[in-house]
Formats: C-alpha cells, sequence, structure tokens
C-alpha cells in the first residue's frame, strides 16, 4: 500500500515537469490522493500508512517460540518515516522450525513480514546408562538421555521424547537401534550392547566321580561377555533328566537360561572296578550282605561302596572253596569281581546239616569251632544222653589226667570242667583206687607223654594226631604208638564194639555183659565223635553193649568202644553233671575226655 501512493506521488510530479494538460492533472493528483487515503478521507502526515520491525531478540533456534518481546516494532508515515514505536502487535507464524522463519507481524490492517535466522538441530548424541550394557540387561527408558546440538554449536539436554516400540530386554549384541520421537523430528538412538562370548558352567566339588549323585546346587554358571566381565545365572532349567552320573568321561548337560540354551561338561572320574570282600567267607550260598565293597577309580582312589547299590545276577551267589569269579551290577553295569571263598569247616558244615538236631537238643554248644548237642533218649531198659561232637581241628580232643598228675588224687569230672574251661567232659579210663592210675593196661600216653612203656593188649582206645580213634593190636610198645602219632590212650576192659567200619562180634561172657551204667565212645571220621551216657540211679540200669552197638551203627561210626562204667560214668556239660550217677553221686576218677575252644 505504502509503494502504490509513492508511486501516485512520483506519477505527478513527472506529468508537472512535462507540462501536460496542466488543470487537468491536478484534478487526477487530488483523486489519487483520496483514493490512496481511503476512499475520500484525509491523508495527514502523520497517519501511519506502514509498519515496520526489527528481530532483536537473541539467536534463535528449532523449536523456539518466538514472541513480542523479540521485535521492536514502528508505525510509519506515507514517506515511510517513523511515527511511533509499538507495543502491542500481533505475530504470526512464530515457531522456529528452519533456518530461515518469516514471521508475521500485524498492527490492525498493516503487516510486515520478517524473517528470523535460526541454529538448526544438526544431530542428537545419545547415551544409555553409564555407557556399558549387556546382553541380558533390562531396558529402562529412564537410562536413556539426548544432547541436542545445534548448528551454531550449541548443547542441550534433551528435555522430552518418547520411543516407538519400547523393548523390554536387549537380546542382540552390536548396534540395538531405538526409533525415538523428539520435539526436533524422528531420531535413532544406537545403544551398542556387549555380547556373550560363553556360558561358562562349573559343578563345585573338587572331584566328580562316576555313579556320584547329581546334587544341581553344585551347578553353578557365569556369562562371560566380550570384554571379560562375568555375571552369575541366577535362574537355570535342566533339559537333560540326571540323577547320578553314570558314565566316566566328559559328562554333557543340557541348560536352558534366559540367554539361551548352553551345554555344562563335566569331567567325570570313571570306575576301573569294584573290590568285593568278605571275613572269614567260605564255600557256600552267599546274600550280598555278607560281602563290604569298594569303588576303584581310574585315579587310583577309591569309595565305599553300599552293599544296597549293588546287585548279584542272582538273589544270593553260591561260591565254591577257591578263587571265584562273580558278576556285580552296579549303576546299570557289570563288573567281574575275584573273591576267594574257604572251605567250609566241620563245625561249618555241621551247623547245616545238623539243624534239625540243634532245635531238638536238651542241651547245645554251637560255636565258630566246637560243636556240642546232648539228646536226652530212651533205651530198651530206660534213658540215656547222646553227645554229639564236632570239632574244626583234632587238638581240641583232650585226655586229661586229674589235677594234670599221674597217679595223683582223683577228680570229679565237674571240677575238671571249671578248670579247663571246657564245655564238655565226661570219665575215662578204668583206674586202680589204690594207685589212682589208669588200669587195664601196661601202656598209657596221655598229650603225647609216655606215663607206662610196656606193650599192648588190645583193650586200649588210642587218640592220633589226625583225630582217629581206634584199639591197637596186642603186644605193641607204647613208643611205636607214640612214634605212629598215639597223641591220647585210655584203658578199657570192654569189648570192641565197631573197629574200621565193621561191627564187631560180641562174646557172649564179657565183664558187665548185661544193663550197666555205661559212657562209650563212637568216631564217624576223624574230628566227629558220639557219646553214649547211660542215665540211671543205680546199678541195675543202664545200656547193653549190644544196644550201644545198634546205636553206633547206626550213626554211621566207623569206631566204637565203652569206657569205664558204673558209679564213674559222668556226662558233664558246661560245668553241670547232666546224667544220673549210679551211686547217686558223682565220682572223682583218674583221667577224663574233654574238648576246648
Amino acid at each position: 500500500m505504502q509503494n502504490n501512493i509513492f508511486s501516485q506521488i512520483i506519477h505527478i510530479r513527472v506529468s508537472i515537469r512535462k507540462g501536460y494538460f496542466m488543470k487537468t492533472q491536478k484534478v487526477i493528483i487530488g483523486l489519487a490522493l483520496c483514493g490512496a487515503l481511503g476512499g475520500g478521507g484525509y491523508v495527514g502526515w502523520n497517519t501511519p500508512t506502514s509498519i515496520s520491525a526489527t528481530y532483536t531478540g537473541n539467536q534463535a533456534y528449532q523449536n523456539d517460540t518466538i514472541t513480542s518481546e523479540d521485535f521492536s516494532v514502528t508505525e510509519n508515515n506515507i514517506f515511510g518515516k517513523a511515527i511511533k514505536h509499538i507495543e502491542n502487535f500481533d505475530l504470526s507464524n512464530n515457531q522456529v522450525t528452519s533456518k530461515d522463519n518469516p514471521i508475521t507481524i500485524s498492527v490492525g490492517n498493516l503487516q510486515t513480514e520478517v524473517s528470523v535466522e535460526a541454529a538448526t538441530v544438526t544431530d542428537i548424541n545419545w547415551k544409555y546408562g553409564n555407557g556399558t550394557t549387556y546382553v541380558g540387561d533390562d531396558f529402562s527408558e529412564s537410562l536413556l538421555s539426548g544432547t541436542v546440538i545445534f548448528s551454531d554449536g550449541k548443547t542441550v539436554p534433551l528435555s522430552s521424547f518418547s520411543i516407538d516400540s519400547p523393548i523390554d530386554t536387549f537380546s542382540e549384541s552390536g548396534e540395538n537401534i531405538l526409533h525415538v520421537k523428539t520435539p526436533y523430528g524422528s531420531y535413532d538412538a544406537i545403544v551398542n550392547v556387549i555380547g556373550i562370548s560363553e556360558i561358562a558352567w562349573n559343578y563345585s566339588t573338587p572331584s566328580v566321580y562316576e555313579g556320584d549323585s547329581f546334587d544341581k546346587t553344585k551347578l553353578k554358571g557365569n556369562i562371560i561377555y566380550e570384554d571379560g566381565q562375568k555375571k552369575t545365572i541366577s535362574d537355570f532349567r535342566l533339559l537333560s533328566d540326571i540323577k547320578r552320573f553314570s558314565k566316566g568321561g566328559e559328562n554333557i548337560l543340557d541348560i536352558e537360561t534366559e540367554y539361551g540354551t548352553s551345554q555344562a561338561k563335566i569331567d567325570v572320574i570313571a570306575i576301573s572296578g569294584i573290590e568285593m570282600q568278605g571275613t572269614d567267607i567260605y564255600a557256600g550260598k552267599h546274600k550280598k550282605t555278607d560281602f563290604t565293597y569298594k569303588l576303584l577309580f581310574e585315579d587310583d582312589s577309591s569309595q565305599e561302596l553300599s552293599a544296597e547299590n549293588v546287585s548279584f545276577d542272582h538273589k544270593k551267589i553260591k561260591l565254591k572253596a577257591g578263587m571265584n569269579s562273580v558278576n556285580i551290577r552296579y549303576n546299570e553295569k557289570s563288573y567281574t569281581v575275584q573273591i576267594e571263598a574257604l572251605e567250609l569247616t566241620p563245625v561249618m558244615k555241621a551247623k547245616k546239616i545238623y539243624k534239625a538236631e540243634i532245635n531238638t537238643a536238651l542241651y547245645s554248644h554251637i560255636s565258630d569251632n566246637l560243636f556240642i548237642t546232648i539228646q536226652k533218649l530212651s533205651s530198651d531198659n530206660g534213658t540215656y544222653f547222646l553227645s554229639h561232637v564236632i570239632v574244626n581241628d583234632v587238638s581240641q580232643f583232650k585226655g586229661g589226667l586229674s589235677y594234670d598228675d599221674f597217679g595223683g588224687t582223683r577228680e570229679l569230672p565237674t571240677d575238671v570242667a571249671k578248670r579247663t574251661g571246657s564245655p564238655f567232659v565226661t570219665n575215662g579210663s578204668y583206674f586202680s583206687y589204690d594207685t589212682g592210675e589208669p588200669a587195664c593196661g601196661n601202656i598209657f600216653i596221655k598229650d603225647g607223654t609216655i606215663y607206662k612203656n610196656g606193650t599192648s593188649n588190645g583193650y586200649e582206645v588210642c587218640l592220633d594226631s589226625t583225630g582217629k580213634l581206634f584199639s591197637p593190636a596186642a603186644g605193641i610198645t607204647a613208643s611205636d604208638l607214640l612214634n605212629s602219632g598215639v597223641t591220647q590212650i585210655w584203658g578199657t576192659a570192654d569189648p570192641l564194639l565197631i573197629n574200621e567200619g565193621e561191627i564187631q562180634d560180641l562174646p557172649s561172657e564179657t565183664l558187665h555183659s548185661g544193663y550197666y551204667p555205661r559212657t562209650a565212645l563212637g568216631m564217624k571220621a576223624p574230628g566227629e565223635y558220639y557219646f553214649i551216657t547211660a542215665d540211671t540211679t543205680g546199678y541195675s540200669g543202664g545200656l547193653s553193649f549190644s544196644f550201644m552197638q545198634n546205636k553206633f551203627w547206626e550213626l554211621g561210626c566207623t569206631f566204637a568202644r565203652s569206657l569205664d562204667g558204673g558209679g564213674s560214668s559222668s556226662l558233664v556239660f558246661e560245668t553241670g553233671l547232666v546224667n544220673s550217677p549210679a551211686t547217686g553221686s558223682e565220682r572223682p576218677v583218674v583221667d577224663f575226655i574233654y574238648f576246648t575252644e
């Protein structure tokens, strides 16, 4: 509008100089001025016809809002001369968005436009946390910050932003791009995430052996990052079903973690074999609890192994005397074990063979070395006691003298039991009341010592070093018998009942050939013996030779002969008199038979 007015004025001045149509032109000028000033109104020299503005604010920056305080505005007259400074005016397009920003200023119907040059955003620098981020870290928007960089080099903190599609966790290494909306537009914030180089697992025990139970609490995991930093794995799940380490070498466990699936490799020391031992293991059937077990490992160490953790091919194993190969199963594997079994002792065999006898016995003494049972049985003339004695070693068969003296004071069998500690004592040889010496012969040996060195009459009972009982032929010297191995001799006047496994003919007339209180012994085999002892309160009762002969024969004896009888017949078990003596009371005698452990 201002320019139009001035063009009219200039036009008028030019027309006057030329002198064309002087009067007519004056009218045109007047009309033009009137039109220019508002259709016929008067225009004074101080009437505002335009405005001008100058930006007086500070350096503008992108996204700033320009206010009226940032401008100086004046009204101008028709000649463009400033009339006055304007305080109140309107602004439009006052948001800074680019380098050059046209701002429109209005005062009434007068307008002008000022271009405000602004510093624009060249970049936004982003930072996440302390600058170090690892795979698996949780994302937090509060840890993200930005610094705005303007074209003039100025930097300011980013005051606000929002993230498109926020994440929960940094799951990938390298550059993780976050799309961020800011007041300056959309930007990509790059977070450099340190990746995982490996997941390291450790089973916290010095050594792991095949067969050990697996303990999850001992399995520890660490994340090893590419910068060498470590992080403990707090939670994981085993994908492998494992209760114990079933094999030696490298055992691999598949494990699921929040960082993905990995494998724990545990070195296990393998079993090299199994050792099976037992105390006094004898031939026969055995159950697994009869033995102790030890695992042998490749590092030369060993571990005790409970019997409940092993099994045999069968419920019991049968061992023969000597070395045996036994298959043992442990941890679903089979191992061959060598074990030596001893020959069963006679007493052990007796325990197995004579179980029923033990159960029905009136008295019994069963140990590892000595087997004794005593039964009370009926005869054709009353009752008697049958004693069964088995020893492991024939040296347990003893033939003692009264008070360990030849020809001295006679001793009660019960006192012998107390003195020797023997559980079984019976009377021995016929003897002389006058001399206190064994009678009915001219030879006598006790415990390998010759007390009479005459010749035999064939009625003696001899025991040799092998445990064999026999009666020698007549006319043999004690020295010869000793040299042949005889260790004990008992003198008797009674007939031989069984000899060398044969029943002997009984003479029709012998001393006390009828029923009589008697003590007799028989041998089934060396180490196994039977004794028959009459149970009577007088001399009228007792046993006959034929009855005893038949009984010993039924028992399988290969030798049998009676010893002294009558009032001397005595049977002592564990220091107590078992039978009833013919005289009503126990009689002291000169020698005995007894057994020791």
